[in-house]
């Protein structure tokens, strides 16, 4: 199929089908890195590539956004926190790069996978809570037989905010598939992650080592890259006693191509986190141990204008609701997010 395509005559069949038939036969592949960090709900879109393989490939974005609360303030405060005693809403821009290479491909059913992302964002008025991230991934995938996968990966990040150093994040997971019929198929993952924050902020986040195990299941939807995936996720959080905690989570997600040149992702999750010592409660460290839970509801949409140039649009929505309180029961940490952003990628190899 790619060799017909890059063939002086066309492909008999015509240029249209062969490269929808390269599509689906490049739909079973294992998933590739995902983003280090989105707005929360955030889906994450399928390729729309096309065209054959390259050793390299990149892509740059840039969308604008408007984020309803970016300092996930409450919306009951009865003195201001960081400077806020209300949400406040902004306007910003995000830059975004990424470069990828594969040294090799299909080698004993083994690939190998590189991959360096950034990104940047611009707040018109907040502009302390401008955000910058560096990725570096490894990705290592072996797939047996077409039902058979495993893939395993490990990167590292950092991240500025408002200029300053704020977070380094390390990350290591390995996932089995097995597909089970041409329509089902089950993946179970496993991951570690360690979070450090700057010792200035370690007042209000605190780091740690998070382990999790999370079990998914996808059905195809008429078609092998048109699928519905429910998934589960159970984490164990370790560090201090303000951070040790158990993460639930429950998910669900549809992709769905409408067609060679358009895509939709839905997505939707709960999670709930449940924190071991009342240290976690700063307002009153003898009270209840903090008990948090957010609901994400999520859609994107990318259409291809050109074979390199795609039009993205998206909006999420979050909601934090958590036992810690102020004096006469305000809520501390609740918050509400809406995020609506519209954008241009450029894709080259």
């Amino acid at each position: 199929l790619e060799a017909s395509l890059r063939a002086e005559r066309p492909p008999e069949a015509g240029r249209k089908r062969v490269q929808e038939d390269l599509r689906l036969a490049r739909a079973d592949r294992p998933p590739g890195p995902g983003l280090i960090v989105t707005p929360e709900g955030a889906a994450e879109l399928p390729p729309l590539t096309g065209g054959a393989d390259a050793k390299w490939e990149g892509r740059i974005g840039i969308e604008a956004l408007h984020d309803s609360n970016p300092a996930l303030v409450s919306g009951d405060l009865p003195f201001p926190i960081f400077g806020m005693d209300e949400p406040a809403s902004d306007i910003a821009t995000q830059l975004d790069l990424r470069l990828g290479y594969q040294p090799f491909q299909g080698r004993r059913g083994w690939s190998l996978g590189l991959d360096v992302s950034g990104s940047h964002s611009t707040h018109q008025d907040l502009d302390e809570l401008d955000l910058s991230l560096a990725r570096g991934t490894v990705s290592l995938g072996w797939k047996s037989g077409g039902r058979f996968t495993v893939l395993l990966q490990g990167s590292g990040a950092r991240a500025w905010l408002g200029g300053d150093s704020y977070l380094d994040l390390a990350e290591g997971s390995v996932s089995f598939g097995f597909r089970e019929t041409a329509w089902t198929a089950t993946r179970i993952e496993v991951e570690v992650r360690d979070r450090s924050f700057e010792p200035a902020l370690t007042d209000f986040f605190h780091g740690g080592r998070e382990a999790s195990l999370g079990l998914s299941q996808s059905f195809s939807l008429g078609r092998p890259d048109r699928q519905l995936r429910l998934g589960a996720r159970a984490a164990e959080v370790s560090g201090t006693l303000g951070s040790d905690a158990e993460i639930r989570e429950a998910l669900a997600e549809i992709a769905a191509p409408l067609s060679s040149r358009w895509a939709v992702v839905l997505a939707g999750s709960w999670a709930e986190q449940s924190f071991d010592h009342g240290a976690s409660n700063f307002v009153f460290s003898a009270g209840p141990a903090r008990d948090d839970d957010l609901w994400r509801v999520s859609a994107a949409s990318a259409y291809r204008l050109t074979p390199r140039v795609q039009w993205t649009a998206r909006a999420s929505w979050a909601e934090r609701d958590s036992n810690v309180e102020l004096f006469a029961s305000q809520p501390l940490l609740d918050y509400r997010r809406t995020v609506v952003a519209t954008g241009l990628g450029w894709s080259f190899r």
